[in-house]
């Protein structure tokens, strides 16, 4: 009902935008989608018949991930407002990582019976990914919501608040990984070349949660309760995905197992990272998740890019 409101309304002030009119004189062609000045000196306002809107989400895409200096300034910024005056900075985050690695690690190697030569290591390298991997999905499905004021008062791509969300995590991921090289050094791990794999595997692990941050983005901003479904279902995942188990514990559910799209990612990069070829079938299955998320983001998108701003 809203979105045949705001059709109405556009329609309207297309209809009264005629020769003489106050929008006239001021050069105004008044349409649908997002402020862009046109190439003719006059200002479009949302966008025009001029460019579909194909084009148009191609264009925010690209404009949004290639300003590398924006996203990256504001992550940053978001990074220093929330430890500000704080004298550890992330690194807070970064020991509160450090306790809950240690007292998993003891407490679910003596139940498991594993060595923990080998199985600390494994639950350090899982649960810093999972949080890494969790937290882009979740901050990154409520970002419109969160930056309403920027959205509604500056231009920006809409992808360029997805990446700073990314970004964001990103920083707290290289602060977390102290943890691993201080595990790594006192138990004596030594990756050797597989830990090369780790760069391919994080691109593309990288490229995932980017179209599922936004695409959960779009939906949370249209349906509000979606942000709570999705924190449920995030707790749940943490629990059926192997973050601090081994997958070999479930012989009989290997659907659970390898069907759940974080196990693949933490997968792919917790082996390299451990020594361990990454094999060949989470490469597969997160590379047509790439191919098949990005085609239905892209898709969602493009039909709904224009209405985000009024959704807020």
């Amino acid at each position: 009902m809203a979105d045949v409101d705001m059709d109405a309304r556009i329609n309207d002030v297309e209809a009264n935008a005629k020769p003489g009119t106050k929008d006239a004189k001021l050069g105004m062609n008044i349409v649908r989608g997002d402020f862009a000045p046109a190439t003719s000196g006059k200002m479009i306002v949302f966008d025009t018949g001029a460019s579909s809107q194909v084009v148009l989400a191609v264009r925010d895409i690209y404009d949004g991930f290639i300003k590398f200096r924006l996203w990256s300034m504001i992550g940053w910024r978001d990074i220093k407002q929330r430890y500000r005056r704080s004298t550890l900075g992330p690194f807070w985050l970064t020991l509160s990582m450090a306790f809950m690695v240690t007292g998993l690690g003891l407490v679910y190697g003596t139940l498991f019976k594993m060595d923990l030569r080998t199985y600390l290591p494994f639950v350090c390298l899982g649960l810093i990914l999972w949080e890494f991997i969790s937290k882009s999905i979740l901050e990154g499905s409520t970002s419109f919501l969160m930056l309403e004021g920027l959205i509604k008062q500056i231009r920006l791509p809409l992808t360029t608040h997805i990446a700073s969300t990314i970004w964001r995590n990103v920083i707290v991921l290289a602060h977390n990984a102290v943890i691993y090289v201080v595990i790594a050094t006192i138990f004596g791990l030594n990756p050797g070349w597989q830990a090369l794999w780790f760069v391919p595997s994080f691109i593309l692990v990288v490229l995932n949660l980017t179209w599922i941050a936004l695409m959960l983005a779009i939906l949370c901003t249209r349906f509000r309760d979606v942000s709570l479904i999705i924190q449920s279902v995030v707790q749940m995942l943490f629990f059926v995905t192997p973050v601090f188990w081994s997958p070999s514990l479930m012989p009989d559910r290997t659907v659970l197992v390898h069907g759940n799209p974080f196990f693949h990612m933490i997968q792919l990069l917790r082996l390299p990272l451990l020594g361990n070829d990454p094999g060949i079938e989470s490469w597969i299955f997160l590379l047509v998740m790439l191919c098949l998320g990005w085609g239905a983001t892209f898709l969602l998108f493009t039909k709904f890019r224009r209405r985000i701003a009024y959704w807020l």
